[in-house]
């Protein structure tokens, strides 16, 4: 007989804690589990990128969803405690044997509510402790404590890095309720060199935007237009790469609420022409074959995908070290691993690997070994469904 699985999760967008949802909920065995996903409805005039991208990935999957429309990521009382309600209705109407739940909020929620109705199983995976985001002291305290109040009620969270492991080990009382799983992936098709500039360079003049030489050095990120992950360090970091600045050009996935703040930033910088914001798009990953050099200048990470994506395709990476971005990046051996906020770093790195294909083709061909090896998502599903039996 399946066992009723339900996925929770509080945003409908596409990032790296939905893409996670997405690869368990469409992997799982089929004649163990009844998957059920609930998410956040997307909103009407919300900049997140990809808005309501896993709702519709989900649906071609055929995979049975559940919105709520008072799901969001700001936190608003009135509406947590509708959603808390709606929780309880719905496991005391539905019975699922096991639920997963992923992302702060929801995790919150869900946890206390599946143990007031004694669902068997209840399962919370953490995609970066929240309290290690840029906020004031009381705010963080409070964010801990209802972090350690999450991995309480849980009966198994999950961490996937050994960097946030560590950290949960320093919460009071969690004793063998931690689980280090670290993110899979699967390899899967790419485009060339050629037909992703081609893509990207029609994509730019499709948008008003006059394309950069196909034959230039091509830098790339992929990531939310959020504080957390550090953009105007890193185009204040690619202004100041004036070695072989000439022929570099930098280009930035993803959507967010801080894309007018970081045009701003281009255009008093003079880099219009050569730093291109690029919004959300689909299936993005397909693109990396594009670059030359992958940049991740996040200040606050877990396991980004876009790390493992660009080790399937044998990329170099600049990476700040935080989370367990450490533990995928080595400096020069897995890419080139730099403190986080540090403009100069970030400058010095892209001059460096600019002007060196020899290290960025080592560093790529290191990085793909390292993510086909310990990065699979064989290894994650078969680790986390182990979790899912009582």
């Amino acid at each position: 007989m399946k066992r009723k699985l339900f996925f929770l999760i509080t945003k409908s967008n596409w990032g790296g804690a939905q893409r996670y949802v997405y690869d368990l909920a469409t992997h799982m065995p089929e004649n163990l589990y009844d998957i059920t996903v609930v998410l956040g409805a997307p909103r009407v005039g919300s900049t997140e990128g990809g808005k309501g991208v896993l709702l519709e990935r989900l649906h071609k999957k055929n995979i049975r969803t559940i919105t709520i429309a008072e799901l969001a990521r700001d936190i608003n009382l009135w509406e947590e405690i509708i959603v808390f309600w709606k929780l309880l209705r719905l496991f005391s109407r539905e019975r699922p044997d096991i639920i997963h739940t992923n992302s702060s909020k929801m995790g919150g929620l869900a946890t206390v509510a599946g143990r007031i109705v004694f669902i068997r199983r209840v399962i919370f995976t953490v995609h970066g402790w929240p309290f290690q985001e840029e906020r004031t002291g009381w705010q963080k305290s409070l964010i801990r404590f209802f972090s350690w109040l999450t991995v309480i009620f849980a009966h198994k969270t999950i961490v996937i890095g050994e960097h946030d492991f560590a950290l949960g080990q320093t919460l009071p009382l969690v004793g063998k309720k931690l689980a280090h799983i670290g993110n899979g992936i699967e390899p899967h098709g790419m485009l060339s060199r050629a037909d992703t500039r081609s893509i990207i360079a029609q994509h730019i003049t499709d948008t008003g935007g006059h394309p950069p030489p196909i034959d230039g050095t091509w830098i790339g990120t992929i990531a939310e237009l959020t504080g957390n992950k550090g953009h105007l360090y890193a185009i204040r970091g690619f202004a100041g790469a004036r070695t072989h600045f000439n022929k570099m050009y930098y280009f930035i996935f993803g959507g967010g609420s801080e894309r007018e703040g970081l045009e701003e930033l281009i255009e008093s910088l003079g880099l219009s022409g050569k730093v291109f914001l690029l919004g959300f798009v689909p299936n993005v990953a397909h693109m990396l074959p594009a670059f030359d050099i992958v940049l991740l200048a996040s200040v606050k990470e877990g396991l980004p995908y876009v790390l493992l994506e660009a080790g399937c395709v044998g990329l170099p990476v600049i990476a700040t070290s935080v989370g367990d971005i450490p533990s995928l990046i080595e400096n020069y051996r897995t890419g080139l691993l730099i403190p986080s906020k540090n403009v100069a770093r970030i400058a010095e790195s892209l001059e460096k690997l600019g002007g060196d294909t020899i290290l960025r083709n080592r560093l790529g061909k290191n990085l793909k070994t390292h993510v086909f090896e310990n990065f699979s998502l064989k290894k994650m599903l078969k680790q986390t469904i182990s979790l899912y039996k009582t």
